[in-house]
């Protein structure tokens, strides 16, 4: 009998970013899915960009205008976020942007504009010719120099990346478009290799939450469809660079919990050697956590790994007895 606890999923970026950017919670993942904000703050953390910065800047299309002059009133169901060629008009502003080399406060709060289109808009669905150009400036926007720099400009910049990526490449259409993401996901999980949840700064800790959670969801939708497995897992690489990561922490913190339950995840859409290799890893990290008493390794073994990767009841009784 296979165990599958839904609940562990979040893709509620929505409300921490309406929370004016708070701490993460170091211990837990809450269980929404991706959907609609509860409450809506004017703050709206790092994004708000003043008169000051639009100053000197050239007039745009108003439909890129009041996204820039005020981004909080555009994080609202009243906006007018389906207004006709609004969407067209992001694109191909973010577009030029980046091929431009403007990388820059305007081009964040176009990026973020996209996942307040997600949540917002009354059809937030892409046309095919969207779909490609989104996929192309993302890719285009990670091959920049700027976007690999570890000041809080570019970090932002990988964040709004990794959400455009779980809510967008969500569709079935952008399933096999991920494997052009893969390198991009494993840099990213790898910069933080030896990061201290307690030494990094805010925007450091916000990226590398979403390339955890893009991780996570991108490979739920995986274990439906093809195209998508064979994009993240047709080898160990994104697996190694997430245990890696979980291996590195010293206590138990959010990023080793976040480590376990992304890679329990990935485990189940690996193949069958790896899972295999997987959960040789995985056991070793914690038999290695010290900091963790028996009785909580128990836990987080089976309630974070095993049941994330579908197993649990009849494992615990067999193969993961001693560990359960």
């Amino acid at each position: 009998m296979k165990v599958y606890n839904r609940d562990i999923i979040n893709r509620d970026t929505a409300n921490r970013d309406t929370d004016n950017r708070k701490s993460l919670n170091r211990n837990v993942i809450n269980t929404k899915k991706k959907s609609m904000p509860l409450r809506v703050s004017l703050a709206l953390g790092g994004i708000l960009i003043g008169s000051a910065l639009l100053s000197g800047c050239e007039p745009r299309n108003p439909l890129i205008d009041d996204i820039l002059e005020s981004p909080s009133k555009s994080w609202s169901l009243e906006f007018p976020h389906n207004q006709a060629g609004r969407l067209n008009k992001v694109f191909n502003q973010l577009q030029s942007m980046i091929e431009t080399n403007q990388v820059n406060q305007e081009l964040n709060t176009l990026l973020y504009y996209l996942r307040t289109y997600h949540y917002f808009a009354a059809d937030n669905s892409l046309t095919k010719a969207q779909q490609t150009q989104l996929n192309s400036l993302l890719l285009s926007l990670a091959n920049r120099p700027q976007f690999w720099r570890q000041d809080a400009t570019a970090l932002r910049l990988q964040e709004n990346y990794l959400v455009a990526l779980y809510l967008y490449f969500s569709d079935k259409e952008l399933h096999q478009a991920v494997a052009e993401h893969k390198s991009n996901l494993i840099k990213i999980v790898n910069q933080f290799a030896n990061a201290n949840s307690e030494t990094l700064s805010e925007q450091a800790r916000f990226t590398l939450w979403e390339a955890t959670r893009a991780i996570a969801f991108l490979t739920y939708d995986a274990r439906r469809n093809e195209a998508m497995k064979k994009s993240l897992a047709d080898d160990s690489q994104l697996a190694d660079a997430l245990i890696n990561l979980t291996a590195q922490q010293k206590n138990d913190n959010w990023i080793f919990r976040h480590g376990i339950w992304s890679t329990a995840y990935l485990q189940t859409v690996s193949s069958e050697e790896d899972r295999k290799s997987i959960d040789e890893k995985m056991k070793g990290i914690f038999d290695a956590a010290e900091f963790l008493t028996t009785q909580e390794k128990k836990y987080l073994f089976s309630n974070r790994y095993l049941v994330n990767s579908y197993r649990v009841q009849d494992e615990c009784l067999d193969e993961f007895k001693d560990r359960c």
